[in-house]
């Protein structure tokens, strides 16, 4: 997927890197609802499995300069928000950063920070919120040094089922 004029001047690509029992209804929801924020990815996403399995999606993305496909070689830092992090008592959102140069939380936070041998991520708590929410506590930030980086939105469930989530 290409999001042309992400910024000016430059173009972002979103690769598809990995897929486990997760199904994409919208790969960009712009009408998630009165919060819905056009300037974010909000990816609409259907997971599936059992008790304790962790569907998701991998994305790489990759800044380009404008109209080409060629990695931009003005770009060597991206920084972003994670936002509208949150889950029930049968299942948590969670998003995993691969390799990150730096990332953190909000204070006060819902989310819990999570440690993997190639990066970290956050996990929800049980609350959750209708649509799009940008409330402080639901959200993280990272940064990658680099002009592309690769993050994992997946679902931690303790149910077994089919779930419907906006990330």
């Amino acid at each position: 997927y290409k999001f042309p004029n992400a910024t000016e001047g430059y173009d972002v690509l979103l690769e598809i890197v990995e897929i486990t029992n997760t199904t994409v209804v919208q790969i960009d929801d712009d009408t998630s609802g009165p919060d819905s924020t056009p300037e974010f990815l909000q990816s609409e996403l259907t997971f599936s499995g059992d008790a304790g399995s962790v569907p998701g999606i991998t994305y790489k993305f990759t800044i380009v300069d404008a109209g080409t496909l060629t990695p931009s070689a003005t770009i060597f830092r991206i920084g972003g928000t994670t936002w509208d992090c949150d889950g029930t008592d049968e299942y948590q959102e969670s998003v995993r950063y691969y390799n990150p140069s730096a990332y953190g939380l909000d204070n006060p936070t819902s989310l819990t920070q999570d440690i993997y041998p190639d990066g970290a991520g956050i996990t929800a708590g049980t609350v959750t919120y209708s649509g799009f929410s940008t409330n402080t506590i639901l959200r993280s930030y990272f940064q990658f040094l680099s002009n592309t980086f690769t993050i994992r939105m997946q679902l931690k469930k303790s149910t077994s089922g089919t779930h419907t989530r906006l990330y």
